[in-house]
C-alpha cells in the first residue's frame, strides 16, 4: 500500500506545481510585502514622492538658505555709526566684552570705498547679547542683526589690501607698477576701477601682509603719478 501511494505521487501532473499567488502561505505574502516596502520606507521615500533636490527651482533657494542658518552657535550683526576712519581695534574696543579678534570684523564699503558698516561675528547668542549692551550703552553706534549669507559675501579685505584713489585717467598697469616700485605686492591682483563721477581712477592691490599694506600707504600717500597726487589708504 505504502509503494502505491509513493508511486501515485511520483505520477502527480507536474503543472500542479507551478506557483499560484493566490495559493501561497499568508506568512510569505506578508513577509514578500514588508521586504518591498523596506526598500522604499527605509530610506524615506514614499512611492511616487518627488525627490528633494531634483526640482529646478531647489538648487539656489536651498544654499541660499543654508548660508542663513546659524553655524555652531555663531550670530552675526551689522555695526552703524563709525567714522570713515574707524580702524577695527577701535570696534574691537569698543566691543572688549566679547573678546573679538581683527578676523571677527569686517568692513562693508560702497562702490566708492567708503565704509558704510561693519559686519561683526560674535561665537554666540549670549556675547551677542553682550555686544548689544555695550552698544547702546556707548549711545554712537548702532548694532543690528546680519545673516550668515552677507558674511559669505562681503569681501575680506583685512588690512592687505591698499586703495589707490586720484589715479591718472590715462595711467596704465606699468604706470603703477612703477608708482609701486620698490614694494612687495602682487601685481597680477591690481584692479582698475572706474567711476563715471571721477575725474581719474581707482586701484585696489594686494599685499603679502598688513605690514606690507602699511608700509606702501605711509610712504606712498599723496605721491605723484604723472603730476597728479594719488590718496593711499588700507582696505580693512
Amino acid at each position: 500500500m505504502n509503494l502505491l501511494r509513493r508511486t501515485q505521487r511520483l505520477q502527480f501532473p507536474l503543472q500542479s506545481l507551478t506557483f499560484n499567488k493566490t495559493h501561497l502561505p499568508i506568512s510569505f505574502l506578508v513577509s514578500h510585502s514588508s521586504c518591498r516596502r523596506f526598500s522604499t520606507e527605509a530610506e524615506g521615500v514614499a512611492a511616487g514622492a518627488p525627490i528633494e533636490g531634483n526640482s529646478e527651482n531647489s538648487g539656489s533657494g536651498s544654499v541660499i538658505e543654508l548660508l542663513k542658518m546659524p553655524r555652531d552657535g555663531l550670530r552675526y550683526g551689522k555695526l552703524f555709526g563709525f567714522q570713515r576712519n574707524t580702524l577695527k581695534s577701535d570696534l574691537i574696543t569698543m566691543l572688549e566684552g566679547c573678546t573679538l579678534t581683527p578676523d571677527d570684523v569686517k568692513f562693508v564699503y560702497n562702490r566708492f570705498f567708503t565704509p558704510t558698516s561693519a559686519l561683526v561675528r560674535f561665537p554666540s547668542q549670549k556675547v551677542y547679547d553682550i555686544g548689544l549692551r555695550e552698544v547702546k550703552n556707548g549711545r554712537v553706534y548702532r548694532l543690528e542683526k546680519a545673516d550668515p549669507s552677507e558674511w559669505d559675501f562681503t569681501k575680506f579685505y583685512n588690512g592687505k589690501y591698499v586703495l589707490l584713489q586720484g589715479v591718472p585717467a590715462r595711467s596704465s598697469l606699468d604706470d603703477i607698477d612703477r608708482f609701486l616700485q620698490g614694494f612687495d605686492f602682487d601685481a597680477s591682483s591690481v584692479e582698475i576701477i572706474i567711476r563715471q563721477s571721477l575725474a581719474g581712477k581707482m586701484a585696489v592691490i594686494r599685499f603679502p601682509s598688513q605690514i606690507e599694506a602699511m608700509n606702501a600707504t605711509i610712504r606712498k600717500n599723496r605721491a605723484f603719478i604723472d603730476n597728479f597726487q594719488v590718496n593711499v589708504r588700507v582696505l580693512h
